[in-house]
């Protein structure tokens, strides 16, 4: 015959919790077609090769950040398929009808040893980053380490310790082409140097987004 503790036990095991993933800033992760990503690859050979470029005043040590015009974008459906990424990236966490913008636009060219310090962005409520290139790697000396090289990583803002905050206060990617990933602006981001050869490529876009309330409530 059971005891009473062992059937109290017995129950504690079966219990399923679900995870209800309600707090802290999400991550948004999709491989966009590679018709996008070669229209956007495109693009920013375009742009290297007009002696007009505008280039931007990197907060790291980046090879070339330079900005790309919205109306490039415009004379086709590349804005309209970025800016929806916005939109349903928003409205499927907020689980409310949005609207949003593409504020700025550039493209990043790193090569070995660039990297981009730790940083958010502000002016914008959305962040996005797609990766056009990724270079060959290069194993550094440290095994364990090299699993870190061009990553790039992601930090919130809690308890350091998993022990005892229960959450992790790093997120750790390795991006490889076609990855396309969105963020709340203000979340904190960096991205590590690698040894290898080859260019890493990636268009970053800042956004904004609007809550479109129900005029029927009001």
């Amino acid at each position: 015959m059971q005891s009473k503790n062992n059937n109290t036990e017995d129950k504690k095991q079966k219990v399923q919790f679900k995870n209800l993933n309600v707090f802290g800033p999400k991550i948004g992760h999709v491989k966009l077609p590679k018709d996008v990503v070669a229209r956007m690859m495109s693009v920013t050979k375009d742009i290297i090769a007009d002696k007009d470029k505008v280039k931007k005043n990197s907060s790291g040590v980046i090879t070339d950040q330079i900005n790309i015009p919205l109306e490039i974008l415009k004379k086709d459906n590349t804005y309209k398929i970025l800016n929806s990424l916005q939109e349903v990236y928003v409205s499927g966490f907020l689980n409310l009808k949005t609207e949003t913008q593409i504020k700025d636009m550039w493209f990043n060219r790193q090569y070995q040893d660039d990297y981009s310090p730790v940083h958010y962005h502000d002016g914008c409520t959305i962040s996005s980053v797609l990766y056009l290139k990724t270079p060959e790697y290069t194993p550094r000396v440290k095994d364990d380490k090299k699993h870190s090289d061009g990553c790039i990583v992601f930090m919130n803002n809690n308890h350091n310790n998993p022990q005892y905050s229960l959450e992790n206060s790093t997120y750790s990617i390795r991006p490889s082409v076609g990855d396309f990933f969105i963020w709340p602006s203000r979340l904190l981001h960096c991205v590590y140097p690698f040894k290898g050869k080859g260019e890493r490529r990636s268009v970053s876009f800042n956004g904004i987004h609007r809550i479109i309330k129900d005029e029927k409530t009001h």
